[in-house]
């Protein structure tokens, strides 16, 4: 499926660069902003003050502003200031003398809550080193394909050559069509005719029905390299298939003598 938005944030670059190291990018936002919240509804249903932590109110406000920063300009990255005063708090009720009685309680749940803060932030640490390790670089690039990242991840990718070939027909199946021209030429140096010309045809028809003629002239170049086929730009699909059909029909028999 070819489809790509014309539109590119900064916030989501932000959130590109920063999932480049930290993935999942939103699952961090998301335990700062819980975190955060947290600490601060406990701290109101206690009556208490927390240092360096506002009220509900004003949590939940700073949350919205931060929310909306992030989205506009800096990424996800910014809710992570968040956890700045989550760490502060739960490291501090830790070394605590005994006090007054609603001042032990607040205390009590503070310390539950930072556990569960640390065990989630340990959990997700583990698992952004997972899907940093077992994620493929079409997946970064599928994923940010529209960002400065993603596009800078797929040059990079072109040139690796003959190692990036399964990473190319990933983004030839399933990228935006921007994404897909590029790996598209990446399969015309190195990918295989039978296993890919296929993949290039699909992508040729699903180009066109979006209708941009560069772009669906850069498959066809692509598909004029990988096949060996000569058609002129601007021939029907259909015939570029029948010739291609033709094209293994005569291999296969030369194959056989």
């Amino acid at each position: 499926m070819v489809s790509a938005p014309n539109a590119e944030a900064c916030g989501a670059c932000g959130a590109a660069l920063f999932d480049r190291f930290m993935p999942p990018v939103y699952f961090w936002s998301l335990l700062s902003i819980l975190w955060f919240l947290a600490i601060a509804f406990t701290a109101s249903i206690r009556r208490e003050k927390i240092e360096g932590v506002p009220s509900v109110i004003a949590a939940f406000c700073l949350v919205i502003v931060l929310f909306i920063i992030g989205i506009m300009y800096m990424g996800p990255a910014i809710l992570l200031l968040l956890l700045i005063p989550c760490i502060t708090a739960t490291s501090k009720v830790f070394f605590l003398s005994k006090e007054k009685e609603s001042r032990q309680r607040l205390t009590k749940d503070i310390k539950i809550i930072g556990a569960c803060g640390i065990i989630a932030m340990v959990g997700l640490g583990a698992y952004s080193v997972y899907l940093r390790s077992s994620r493929t670089e079409s997946d970064y690039i599928l994923k940010w394909e529209n960002t400065y990242s993603g596009k800078q991840a797929l040059k990079n990718l072109k040139m690796l050559g003959a190692e990036a070939v399964n990473d190319f027909r990933a983004i030839v199946q399933r990228g935006g069509s921007t994404a897909v021209v590029i790996a598209a030429e990446g399969l015309a140096e190195v990918g295989d005719p039978e296993s890919d010309v296929p993949l290039l045809l699909n992508a040729l028809t699903s180009i066109r029905s979006i209708g941009s003629s560069t772009k669906s002239a850069k498959v066809e170049k692509a598909l004029r390299t990988l096949s060996g086929i000569e058609l002129p730009e601007g021939t029907a699909t259909n015939i570029w298939r029948k010739e291609w059909q033709k094209t293994l029909q005569k291999s296969n028999l030369e194959t056989e003598k």
